[in-house]
């Protein structure tokens, strides 16, 4: 059985049978501020970047209009000013920026000025 297949399944058990946390999963490496409006309006549920390692500020800006939980792990560094439009999310929506390598005093104080939910800072 394949990966694929797997989560295609799992995805149409959950459609099925009422569960309002639905999981989406991008393969995208780059996001385009018209890719970030695109998944920000039609995803619900956890919404997983893991493969982008960097956002533009405008892209931060698209994506911390997600109201569910956004998953940035493959970003090691971020500055200020993306910290700071991606901590403006909604209340309850959280953010997990496992891959950060290391985070500045600016970074920090700019992230904790989040109304959101959860936080994520595995740092290595």
């Amino acid at each position: 059985m394949n990966l694929k297949w797997l989560c295609f399944h799992m995805f149409l058990f959950w459609g099925f049978t009422g569960l309002n946390s639905v999981w989406a999963e991008s393969e995208l490496e780059e996001l385009t501020p018209i890719q970030a409006k695109e998944l920000v309006s039609k995803s619900k549920g956890t919404l997983s970047l893991n493969r982008v390692s960097k956002v533009s500020l405008e892209v931060a800006r698209i994506l911390a209009e997600y109201k569910g939980e956004l998953r940035l792990n493959a970003i090691q560094h971020i500055s200020p000013e993306v910290a700071l439009a991606l901590s403006k999310q909604p209340k309850g929506a959280n953010l997990c920026l496992n891959g950060l390598i290391e985070i500045s005093p600016e970074v920090a104080e700019a992230l904790a000025v989040r109304k959101g939910g959860m936080l994520s800072l595995n740092a290595s």
